[in-house]
């Protein structure tokens, strides 16, 4: 598993790259590009409208019932050029999972353990 630890930002200005630590990034959207942040001076654009006016959503649920450690997520983004994070929904710290893209609408989401009821924030972008 990668060691790097995603940060989501809604807003391409609202992080400053200068809190970015070893071992993790920033993801971020303006809307119309997405962006990943990696040091106080490094931005790559991802992606980003088309001239037909294309745009970057999110979709955001909450998983967890204790006892499954496996979920599908419905976005209904309709794409496969997505970026996922899990945010623990107590601490408001990323947490480990694994995503499978399933289809331009559904993600396929893993954990080690069953989190508890309602206790992950999944984030998708796309």
């Amino acid at each position: 598993m990668a060691n790097f630890i995603p940060k989501l930002s809604t807003e391409a200005t609202a992080e400053s790259t200068s809190n970015i630590v070893a071992g993790q990034f920033i993801i971020t959207t303006d809307g119309n590009n997405l962006y990943v942040d990696i040091d106080d001076s490094t931005r790559i654009k991802i992606g980003g409208s088309t001239s037909g006016g294309g745009s970057i959503n999110k979709y955001i649920q909450t998983v967890g019932d204790g006892t499954n450690t496996s979920f599908t997520i419905t976005h209904n983004l309709n794409t496969e050029d997505i970026c996922v994070n899990g945010i623990d929904v107590a601490t408001k710290t990323n947490t480990w999972l694994e995503y499978t893209i399933v289809d331009a609408n559904n993600i396929s989401i893993a954990f080690d353990s069953a989190p508890a009821t309602n206790a992950i924030k999944i984030i998708v972008v796309g």
